[in-house]
């Protein structure tokens, strides 16, 4: 919106989505003008509009003016990839850590999968896991972790999309209920098997014809 248009309109008519018009927001704009020292609030979650769901830092000061009354400088700061890239750094140090000392392997599979699923880490819709089995001389499926219907997804998601779950979170989680594992994906991701001789011999061959083909 043109800052000409903005002019003699009300904080609700001029950004109808913003934090400033919530209950909290209109209170720390009055508190600053009011008292004259700014305030900073750290790590607000925007309610609605185009940025709902946004993390940002607010900054309010008190603007004084020749004529008239005192004005309020509101400086919006979005912080939300810097939250999420610290969030998963954090995650997946932990992840590290806990590796050396879980034995039982689903446990510590969940928690892989979960870590690279949930809330603001690497947010994929799903996440499978296939170990080699190098008897038979396959892959196969272990694990899954994700909605297996479009329904369960939107509950998923509407469960998570606020959370930052730690690793121990999730550990305790899998402690529980160990069978959270046994998921509708988990069962279809176990009937994957792979021959990874006949694969890589496919590849090799497809390698060498593109190879000898220029």
């Amino acid at each position: 919106m043109e800052s000409e248009k903005l002019i003699g309109q009300s904080l609700p008519e001029a950004v109808p989505d913003s934090f400033i018009v919530t209950e909290r927001g209109r209170a720390a704009v009055a508190d600053v003008i009011r008292t004259g020292d700014p305030i900073s609030l750290e790590q607000v979650s925007v309610p609605r509009g185009a940025y709902q769901n946004r993390t940002v830092n607010i900054r309010i000061t008190r603007v004084l003016t020749q004529e008239g009354p005192p004005l309020a400088l509101v400086v919006i700061n979005d912080v939300t990839e810097i939250i999420a890239k610290a969030y998963e750094s954090s995650l997946l140090r932990r992840v590290v850590q806990v590796v050396q000392g879980i034995l039982d392997l689903d446990r510590l599979l969940y928690a892989i999968l979960t870590c690279v699923t949930a809330g603001t880490a690497l947010r994929f819709n799903r996440a499978i896991l296939l170990l080699v089995d190098e008897k038979s001389g396959v892959l196969e499926g272990r694990i899954g972790v994700g909605p297996s219907s479009q329904e369960e997804a939107s509950q998923i998601w509407r469960a998570l999309g606020q959370q930052n779950p730690t690793v121990d979170d999730i550990l305790d989680e899998y402690d529980a209920n160990p069978g959270k594992v046994e998921t509708p994906l988990t069962a279809a991701v176990r009937g994957i098997r792979i021959p990874l001789r006949k694969r890589m011999t496919s590849w090799l061959k497809q390698s060498w014809s593109r190879k000898h083909s220029r």
